[in-house]
């Protein structure tokens, strides 16, 4: 705004007489040839003063009716803002910025160092130079084996090393797991329970935006994660949220085009090159406190699980800490269905023969239509036991949710694994999975143990096998889907064998395929083909292969069936050369999950 005009003196606006010269005399009489000149100089001062005056009178009444009309905003400007009264987390401010001493470097893998009691070869082990703290470097163990934690060491110049069974500040250890972690230390490693790291002490929640947050999964000692692989996966998309120091929270999306749905989860990268998942809660998954429109209950019983729901997309299609989200969805798809123990709206579809509901029906039913101990319901029953739940978030849009015991919890693969060594040898061969079904048994510590021949027959204790089979979850997760063949039923059969041959299988290896997964095609008019590659599978479930095979062929089938053609662009399958020792594992999946 302008500030009001001041009137200054006519004297500086206009020529004064001069000092060495006489003022005029206004009472003295004039020469008459001057009078004209004189008055029309002194009308002219008047009209200016008069006009100088009018403008500085308008201009001080507009400024006046402006502050009076904007007096808020113009006091606003003036005052000093007042400090936040937002409280920080001092933990997260540690958490950013540590005090503890470490600083951590890009890991470095190093030989063998023996910190493990029970790996004095190293086969089960992998260790990174990650840091130092003072003079002490730090280095971090990584076994090869799924159920087993990663643990720090620090080296101190006089040669002692120390293994750092709680780095986590804010965690709480069990005495089982000291007493475990204790036990597996090599002689010469001395357990430490003091030392902590503020870039590893995660504080209670993380924001994502909009007054919601993130956590770790629980007070209890969470882990340091799994190891950060590249992204080679089009189908995921990571988004960084916020750094804090060395760590950033990453927001991870796996989108299938098929459905419109969309997997979700939070992670936490921390800065020893692990990624941490994190638990996003924006309802309670205990659905005994929820009140329901239709007066029902849901009461738990023995089994835990009734009363408990998770993200629609399941099993292969996402980690058990992801929700998801419907795309397609729109706020007229949906009517209140009910309330949280907090108050918050829970919603049902309004359309029962919405896509997704129908689609949720269909794989319940038919992955219990052959349990014995499961009765399936009727579909109404379905609907009024509440088996899809959706809630509407500020952040993540419409997440749909299914109770765990109308969902197909099934294992993610049954894949087979075929060896072909350049000459006979003993070879190992571990999963990174969580193998409920296999053949010959596997080891949850070992893995398998054979002798592979060059023609593909195994031996494993004196008994002979033409590969080797395993089911199960893997620990990595399921890639989204953004392309595939879609055909009529009846031509499913062929297509499948086509693109068996256009990746590279050989004819034993395709019919042991179709034998076995032949008559899991879905029983659809339409079927949604999509192959995994050797990237993916290596990241959903990698293997562990001792000697290092020189070709690894991975393929692996993802099949949904539709009632209606769905669109999706194609997949380009090429076979890889196989060159020395080649190891070929395929799989599939049919319909476990909704994706």
């Amino acid at each position: 705004m302008q500030a009001p005009v001041a009137i200054e003196p006519p004297h500086e606006d206009f020529p004064q007489p001069s000092p060495l010269e006489p003022a005029l005399a206004t009472t003295a009489p004039q020469p008459p040839k001057n009078r004209k000149k004189l008055i029309i100089w002194i009308a002219a001062v008047v009209a200016v003063l008069l006009l100088a005056g009018a403008a500085a009178w308008f201009v001080m009444h507009r400024d006046k009716h402006t502050t009076s009309s904007k007096a808020p905003a113009r006091a606003t400007a003036k005052t000093t803002p007042k400090k936040s009264t937002e409280k920080i987390d001092p933990l997260l401010t540690k958490f950013a910025t540590p005090t503890t001493g470490e600083k951590w470097t890009a890991p470095v893998k190093v030989e063998n160092l023996k910190y493990y009691k029970d790996d004095t070869d190293g086969s089960l082990t992998t260790y990174y130079q990650i840091g130092t703290r003072g003079k002490n470097t730090i280095y971090m163990g990584s076994p090869n084996t799924m159920d087993e934690e990663r643990i720090l060491f620090e080296k101190a110049p006089d040669g002692t090393v120390s293994a750092i069974l709680q780095p986590n500040a804010t965690a709480t250890y069990s005495s089982d797991y000291n007493t475990y972690s204790k036990s597996q230390l090599a002689d010469t490693v001395v357990a430490n329970t003091t030392i902590h790291y503020d870039s590893l002490s995660l504080p209670k929640n993380f924001a994502i935006g909009n007054s919601e947050t993130v956590a770790p999964r629980s007070a209890e000692y969470q882990g340091l994660g799994n190891l950060q692989q590249p992204n080679t996966d089009a189908t995921v998309t990571r988004t960084t949220l916020h750094a804090y120091g060395g760590s950033k929270l990453i927001k991870i999306e796996r989108k299938y085009a098929d459905t419109h749905l969309t997997s979700v989860h939070y992670a936490l990268d921390l800065p020893i090159n692990t990624e941490l998942d994190l638990s996003y809660v924006p309802i309670s998954t205990n659905l005994t406190s929820y009140t329901w429109s239709n007066d029902s209950n849901i009461i738990a019983d023995s089994d835990s699980d009734i009363a408990q729901m998770g993200g629609i997309v399941r099993g292969c299609g996402s980690t058990i800490f992801a929700v998801s989200r419907a795309d397609a969805a729109h706020d007229s798809d949906f009517v209140p269905a009910g309330k949280t123990e907090d108050g918050k709206t829970v919603y049902a579809f309004k359309d029962n023969n919405n896509d997704i509901v129908q689609k949720a029906y269909s794989e319940y039913s038919d992955y219990y239509a052959d349990d014995s101990s499961t009765d399936v319901v009727s579909f109404n029953d379905f609907l009024k036991q509440h088996a899809i739940v959706a809630y509407k978030t500020p952040n993540n849009g419409w997440l749909v949710y299914t109770r765990n015991n109308f969902a197909a919890l099934g294992g993610c693969a049954k894949p087979v694994v075929y060896l072909y060594p350049t000459h006979a040898q003993n070879v190992s061969v571990r999963v990174g999975a969580d193998v409920t079904v296999s053949d010959p048994l596997y080891s949850a510590a070992d893995g398998w143990n054979v002798f592979a021949r060059p023609n593909g027959q195994l031996s494993v204790g004196g008994t002979t096998y033409g590969s080797l089979f395993w089911e199960g979850q893997g620990t990595g997760a399921y890639p989204g889907i953004n392309a595939g063949t879609v055909v009529k039923h009846a031509d499913a059969l062929a297509t499948i064998k086509k693109q068996l041959k256009q990746q590279g299988l050989r004819p034993n290896e395709i019919n042991d395929f179709m034998a076995y997964w032949q008559s899991k095609i879905p029983d659809s008019p339409y079927v949604r083909l999509t192959w995994l590659n050797t990237a993916q599978m290596n990241q959903l479930a990698p293997l562990h292969i001792s000697p290092q095979p020189d070709t690894l062929i991975r393929v692996f089938l993802d099949m949904q069936g539709f009632d209606q053609p769905v669109k999706l662009p194609a997949q380009h399958l090429r076979a890889i050369p196989r060159q020395g020792f080649t190891v070929v594992e395929w799989g599939g999946l049919s319909g476990s999950r909704l994706q």
